[in-house]
């Protein structure tokens, strides 16, 4: 998103500028709606999962590409129980997620990775989430996926599908054009998950 050096981008030794520039830019750019610690959105999803599946007891949670944890420390006060993982290619803004997770005494793991690759043995996560990777691979039998991003466009109204493709052109989404184009759930099930047990 037009950040100054990109997520990855060190200035010295063991630095965190992209995550704490990440961090304040996200209340900046959002007015603050995410809440004082950007961590709306993984409120959000910890608490439509737990209501959604009351009966799950996730042991080991991860997420791909976690920036500093916005997303993932709010599964800790939902799982508490639950050991967190995070992963991100950014070392800077990993470092920073340490920070900050110690800072708001949060017990989480940061490991610089690629979704990709994550070295993790097969089946070792209750529960995989991401805005946009694939994860099949490391979920235990009976384990949770869960992708989210903003909406598709074949759920938005005309008007708002023009401001999400504007955002597309001008905030820096080269990428996102093409996410809209992918048969998204035949790609899940050509990956090996079950459409029958499939949501959206």
């Amino acid at each position: 998103h037009l950040m100054p050096g990109g997520y990855a981008r060190e200035w010295a030794d063991d630095d965190v500028t992209a995550g704490a520039l990440f961090d304040r830019q996200m209340t900046v750019n959002r007015l603050g709606s995410q809440g004082p610690l950007n961590d709306d959105p993984g409120r959000s999803i910890a608490a439509w999962l737990k209501a959604r599946f009351p009966q799950f007891r996730p042991r080991r949670i991860l997420e791909l590409g976690c920036t500093v944890g916005h997303n993932l420390l709010p599964f800790a006060e939902l799982y508490p129980d639950a050991e967190l993982h995070g992963i991100d290619v950014a070392a800077p803004c990993l470092r920073y997620a340490h920070a900050r997770a110690d800072a708001l005494g949060v017990a989480a793991h940061f490991t610089q990775a690629d979704a990709e690759g994550t070295r993790f043995e097969d089946g070792s996560f209750d529960l995989v989430f991401s805005r946009i990777t694939e994860c099949r691979r490391l979920l235990r039998p009976g384990g949770l996926c869960f992708h989210s991003d903003a909406p598709s466009f074949d759920e938005l109204e005309p008007y708002v599908a023009s401001l999400r493709d504007w955002d597309i052109r001008c905030n820096n989404e080269p990428f996102m054009d093409g996410w809209y184009d992918m048969p998204v759930e035949q790609l899940f099930v050509a990956a090996g998950f079950d459409p029958a047990t499939r949501f959206r």
